[in-house]
């Protein structure tokens, strides 16, 4: 094989060299032009509390434009919106970018004194409420138990009660009330006032006219509204006569009768209903002596010699035998003669007949009365 010489080797060179270079001599030629892109904005000042829209000049209209702030307690952007936050001075670099080029400006940002001589953004005057559960609710409802506040400058914050708590730049509810929360900077005060109220549970229920048998069970239902009520909800259910008893929200029918079921909410008379209570059998009490029966209640004097009678009747309107029934009391002695009950009373009680045969049981409360 025959070998190159020398002078071969460096015109071999010198060819490839001057081929590269030709190349890129025509890249350099014909490759597009990069795009270059021009930005201009002017330095920005305005008071605390205020805002502008910050303005600049892109040459590129489909260009992605950023702004960012460098200290975020003087100056917030929002979109293009420029918000001053309190005193001072800060950057705010504005960036341009097309997937071409990219270029970026830094302006300078004064937030000065505000001008209606605030030195918070709150107004003077703000409604919170007490709130222990369900918050995000309550907020979308309009209720809050916290409201933020910004800082135009430097200051000292104090509450004039235990009304308010403060944590950090926040106004929170602790307890019902009113109260004023004093800021103070320099030779200026600012004064708002803070009124907490607490909410109040309401209860609502469809119940009305309730028709039972004596030993039906029946569910009241209820809701209590709206669900971030402040505090609790006591609800309770009474009655003033003898004919129903209660289990929470569940009324039992003892013997047949009407009235009126009351419920209390946190002491307070809310929501009332009706209920009639059909037997197989009704009974009629009658006083004879020292009583008289009321709303199924047998009202007697106390320590005296009480006497009363009892009938009872079939639907279809037959006297019914109640010499077999039982007579029975915790609270009272009793004697009985055929369809008469005798006994003496210092407090009151209650009187159970039972009817095995009939299966079934009439209950008589008793209560004790200076007069009848």
């Amino acid at each position: 094989m025959k070998k190159l010489s020398v002078k071969n080797i460096l015109s071999l060179v010198i060819g490839v060299i001057v081929v590269v270079g030709a190349i890129v001599g025509l890249y350099f030629a014909f490759r597009p032009e990069e795009k270059q892109i021009s930005l201009f904005a002017n330095d920005i000042t305005l008071s605390a509390g205020s805002s502008k829209r910050i303005e600049y000049q892109c040459s590129e209209n489909d260009a992605v434009v950023t702004i960012e702030i460098s200290d975020k307690t003087v100056a917030k952007v929002e979109g293009e919106i420029l918000y001053g936050l309190k005193e001072g001075t800060t950057q705010a670099k504005i960036s341009a970018s097309t997937s071409e080029s990219k270029a970026s400006v830094v302006i300078k940002i004064v937030v000065t004194r505000a001008e209606n001589g605030q030195i918070t953004d709150l107004p003077s005057e703000i409604n919170l409420f007490l709130l222990d559960k369900e918050l995000e609710q309550a907020r979308n409802d309009g209720f809050d138990n916290t409201i933020a506040f910004n800082l135009f400058r430097d200051c000292t914050v104090e509450a004039e009660s235990d009304v308010v708590k403060i944590s950090k730049n926040n106004i929170v509810a602790n307890k019902e009330g009113v109260t004023n929360v004093i800021f103070k900077s320099d030779n200026d005060t600012q004064q708002v006032r803070v009124n907490v109220a607490k909410i109040d549970p309401v209860f609502h229920s469809t119940v009305s006219n309730v028709e039972m048998m004596p030993f039906d069970q029946f569910e009241i239902d209820y809701q209590i509204t709206p669900a971030y009520y402040t505090g609790n909800a006591e609800v309770l259910f009474e009655s003033d006569s003898g004919y129903v008893e209660f289990d929470g929200n569940k009324m039992l029918a003892k013997t047949s009768g009407s009235g009126t079921v009351r419920v209390l909410l946190n002491g307070e008379n809310v929501f009332e209903f009706d209920f009639l209570i059909k037997a197989n059998m009704s009974f009629v009490v009658f006083g004879e002596q020292n009583c008289a029966f009321e709303n199924g209640v047998l009202k007697v004097l106390e320590n005296q010699n009480v006497c009363f009678g009892l009938n009872v009747t079939s639907l279809a309107g037959e006297l019914v035998n109640t010499v077999d029934w039982q007579v029975e009391s915790q609270d009272f002695e009793i004697t009985r003669e055929m369809n008469y009950i005798r006994f003496s009373a210092s407090s009151g009680g209650k009187i159970v007949l039972k009817s095995q045969k009939l299966v079934s049981t009439i209950e008589i409360k008793v209560e004790v009365v200076q007069e009848l």
